[in-house]
């Protein structure tokens, strides 16, 4: 391996903690965000999906499953994974429309860095 690469939206889909299926290391020192060791191709070799979530379209997507499956939970009387309280104010952040320079300097030219 020549060095370590992130992918931005990469998220690895896993039926129980990821830890149980590929070894992981924190992103860095004090972020509790952790990374697979393992590429994309070689987690779906072991069963695991990989998706990457770059488009808007598809937040919304998984935030509306993620609601779905709170209300399951809710309506069973069981807790809501932390996970899914934590997507939620993760995807909350609603700019105001009329913050030029949010649109203008940050979405229109792509830069969201």
């Amino acid at each position: 391996m020549r060095q370590l690469g992130v992918h931005a939206c990469g998220i690895i889909i896993a039926p129980d903690k990821i830890t149980k299926y590929s070894p992981v290391q924190y992103v860095k020192e004090g972020d509790m965000t952790v990374v697979s060791q393992y590429d994309g191709p070689t987690l779906e070799t072991i069963g695991l999906l990989k998706m990457d979530f770059l488009g808007l379209r598809n937040l919304s997507v998984i935030k509306n499953c993620v609601k779905i499956i709170s209300k399951k939970y809710e309506k069973e009387g069981k807790e809501i994974p932390e996970i899914f309280k934590q997507f939620f104010i993760d995807t909350s952040f609603q700019p105001p429309i009329d913050d030029i320079y949010t649109f203008e300097k940050v979405f229109q030219s792509g830069d969201t860095t």
